[in-house]
């Protein structure tokens, strides 16, 4: 036993080292990064700072999300699809299409889950947790609750508003990994913009200067430090006051080259 689990361990050490068919090779090159800025939570921003460091040596960067709506839509759509096919089966058994009143509780019995109840008295509406399940039955449909339906109908109804608002909210999620979250992105320009607010209140010469529409010196702005001169660059509180992913070429000309 001693020497089958030595040689196991051996095995074990030269796969994790070496990987196997299955496994990608890449994965023995690759490291986790934490607590990245948010100005670099996206894969192409992430990818781009490494490439600067490391030219030519980057494979990809993939960047991981916190998807708690995500993981809610999709426990809804195997609630569906189980009840959608429960009431399949039954129709396939017996012939006759199956029904249920909406927004009855159900009943749970060793983890799964029956049919919908057929009377509410006060000893049966008692919900406990462990034997009764509620169900948002009314999400996808305009039905006053307590209405009689076909579960068929209702159901893949159902299924299929789920699938149209997982489709758009994978998409959304999708697009914050590649190009990142404009929400924080946002916040982050309004934390810079309250920086120059207090500058700008704090500053007693701000009143009587001539240049008002001049950005103060050692603020940086867009990656560039903007100083007060005869042939310096300008830019007006206007295009200070719009957010960077919101300006037109237009205004980033006229701060280039006026």
């Amino acid at each position: 036993m001693k020497h089958e689990y030595k040689h196991f361990v051996e095995l074990r050490l030269d796969f994790l080292g070496k990987g196997g068919g299955s496994s990608d090779p890449q994965h023995h090159y690759s490291i986790m990064v934490e607590q990245i800025p948010t100005e670099l939570r996206s894969e192409k921003a992430l990818f781009d700072y490494f490439e600067k460091m490391f030219p030519g040596r980057v494979h990809s960067s993939n960047v991981l999300l916190k998807l708690p709506e995500v993981e809610e839509l999709s426990k809804k759509k195997m609630k569906v699809t189980a009840r959608l096919e429960k009431s399949i089966a039954h129709f396939e058994a017996t012939g006759k299409r199956p029904g249920h009143v909406v927004g009855r509780p159900r009943i749970m019995l060793c983890g799964i889950e029956l049919k919908t109840m057929d009377c509410l008295c006060c000893a049966c509406f008692r919900r406990d947790k462990e034997l009764m399940t509620n169900f948002d039955d009314i999400d996808a449909d305009k039905i006053v609750k307590g209405g009689k339906v076909d579960s068929i109908n209702y159901y893949t109804h159902q299924l299929k508003n789920l699938n149209k608002k997982m489709f758009v909210l994978q998409k959304k999620k999708r697009d914050v990994a590649e190009f990142g979250n404009h929400t924080l992105m946002a916040a982050s320009w309004y934390t810079m913009v309250s920086e120059y607010a207090e500058y700008f209140m704090d500053d007693p010469n701000v009143e009587e200067s001539d240049e008002e529409d001049l950005v103060p010196e050692s603020i940086p702005f867009n990656d560039r430090a903007y100083q007060i001169g005869e042939n310096a660059p300008r830019a007006t509180m206007n295009q200070m006051m719009v957010p960077p992913d919101r300006q037109t070429s237009e205004m980033i000309m006229e701060t280039e080259f006026m």
